[in-house]
């Protein structure tokens, strides 16, 4: 991966003499005068020549059109396919277009040979990964429909697909494909429209929350952002999750900015701390929780934010002081995930195992996967590497299911398992795997997977030592940069492994680091070294 290099491809039309040889390929007996008629037309456009070769396929005789002349000659059946399909190009599923034009048109047409003719043109194809979506088969097509088609018409068939999705969606109630029908609603819907019909959009919020579809979430938020403030208190709670579980923290606070915080509870207020915990303000986050009246969440913000100061005492006596005071609901469940930690392997093993308990008979399935991962965590600091891996491989299938970026830390963790095992090639390629997933957003944590890939290297002889000491060296440019004290850590320790490397920090911070509490690595030894990799727990949001 690191020494890829990006192939920079250059598109072009077909010059003339490639589109006639492209054109006799196809159709031997073709006289100069219609190839010259075909290039005057195409312009060596690949799917303007398509179209028109496959019509002369079909029937030698025909008059050369180009896409604008020939969809004026379909029925007006393939006319209503190709504008739908026009209007929703990542495309449309086939039974709900079947299903519109016949309630246009006659019933006892038969939609699926018009279909066909247009596959067998070119204009359209079947979505090949699913087999139920029609989807116009390039740009130009959807191009040259649009434009061709009057505003007067493009808004009758717009209009007329409104009122049957909205039927459609009223007679189904409650069923698997209302999910798609609201948002091929709402996709055809202008702002005013949305506006009276915000019932459609919690709908929606509803459906795709329980499935875990926060990238979809964001998606739509963006759409809808001038209405956000018009939904209830709990879809912004789903909306501004769906930003923290895709990392994109600086959205989530610009959603928070664009509200009347008056008109809201306190809960909404945690997201600013929660936010600025995961863009690495700590201290601002400290600030912000100040403002709050204490809770179960506020509770929870304050040890995350200590966790990464390194502030392990201030943690553990807010622990002591306040657990058994808060109120048991998602947050109580997440600070026994996030300070296992703070507490002996069983007691740390117990309370994660209290947390799975009740995410999982809540179906909350991320939170589930990151419990999988801490109890990989745990027993990889135990040494039961078997019993680790099973953990984190029900992390990643879960965490797979649902395109989760948080996958990146259990590929983190099977990495070191790999290398404890002296496995270098799955080491290698889980480390590769984990950066790969890793959000840009995330930096600390890109730092200390290139800094683990660059152990495992050295370990397992890809790389010289001289190599090693040398890309270690760009990491000591950033320690004033890094204000994660776990973090520094990792750099500091391993730079001192070298006394040719200059030491770029005193001594007292590394024994001081190792006797506090928490660890979010291990030591590998390796020749006449002690190497400290990181390991990648859930533990600080």
């Amino acid at each position: 991966m690191d020494n890829y290099t990006p192939t920079v491809l250059n598109l072009s039309y077909l010059t003339e003499d490639e589109c006639k040889l492209l054109i006799r390929n196809k159709i031997a007996l073709l006289d100069n005068v219609k190839l010259n008629q075909i290039w005057q037309i195409t312009q060596g456009n690949y799917k303007d020549i398509e179209l028109i070769t496959n019509r002369l396929i079909d029937n030698p005789n025909s008059e050369l059109f180009n896409i604008s002349d020939i969809y004026d000659k379909l029925p007006d059946i393939q006319k209503n396919i190709l504008i739908i399909s026009s209007i929703f190009p990542a495309g449309m599923r086939k039974d709900i277009v079947f299903n519109y034009i016949k309630s246009i048109l006659d019933e006892n047409t038969e939609v699926a040979d018009s279909l066909k003719s247009l596959i067998d043109a070119g204009f359209v194809y079947i979505n090949g990964d699913t087999n139920d979506k029609i989807k116009i088969s390039h740009e130009s097509i959807v191009n040259g429909i649009l434009n061709h088609t009057n505003a007067s018409d493009l808004q009758l068939v717009t209009n007329n697909l409104k009122i049957y999705l909205e039927q459609t969606i009223l007679s189904i109630g409650v069923g698997g494909e209302l999910a798609y029908l609201i948002h091929c609603l709402i996709n055809i819907c202008n702002i005013e429209e949305l506006r009276q019909n915000v019932e459609y959009i919690k709908q929606l919020l509803e459906i795709e929350y329980r499935k875990n579809s926060y990238f979809y979430i964001v998606s739509l938020s963006k759409k809808i952002l001038h209405l956000i403030e018009l939904l209830p208190e709990k879809y912004l709670h789903y909306i501004l999750n769906s930003y923290q579980w895709i990392s994109d923290f600086n959205g989530g606070l610009a959603i928070l900015n664009s509200l009347q915080n008056d008109n809201y509870s306190k809960d909404l207020q945690l997201y600013y701390p929660r936010f600025q915990i995961q863009k690495y303000e700590f201290e601002e986050a400290l600030k912000s929780l100040e403002k709050l009246e204490n809770c179960s969440g506020t509770l929870l913000y304050k040890l995350n934010a200590y966790g990464h100061l390194g502030k392990d005492r201030e943690a553990i006596k807010l622990l002591n002081e306040s657990m058994n005071s808060v109120e048991k609901d998602d947050f109580y469940y997440i600070i026994l995930r996030n300070s296992a930690h703070y507490f002996p392997t069983k007691e740390a093993t117990e309370n994660l195992k209290l947390a799975l308990d009740y995410f999982q008979r809540n179906e909350y399935q991320i939170p589930v996967a990151t419990v999988y991962n801490n109890l990989g965590v745990v027993n990889i600091w135990d040494g039961e590497y078997d019993i680790a891996l099973e953990n984190l491989n029900k992390a990643t299938k879960i965490l797979k299911k649902y395109n989760s970026n948080e996958i990146f830390e259990p590929y983190c963790n099977k990495s070191i398992i790999f290398l404890m095992n002296k496995n270098y090639q799955q080491s290698l390629k889980f480390i590769n795997k984990s950066l790969q997933e890793c959000p840009k957003a995330l930096t600390l944590d890109i730092r200390m997977l290139k800094l683990n890939k660059l152990i495992i290297e050295l370990i397992s002889e890809r790389i010289s030592f001289t190599e090693f000491q040398n890309s270690l060296k760009n990491f000591e440019e950033e320690i004033p940069l890094i204000d994660d004290p776990w973090y520094k850590f990792q750099i500091v320790y391993n730079l001192q492994q070298f006394d040719d490397i200059p030491f770029v920090c005193e001594k007292t911070y590394i024994d001081d680091y190792q006797d506090g509490l928490t660890k979010y690595y291990l030591l590998i030894p390796y020749k006449n070294y002690n190497f400290c990799i990181g390991l990648s727990p859930n533990w600080r949001y």
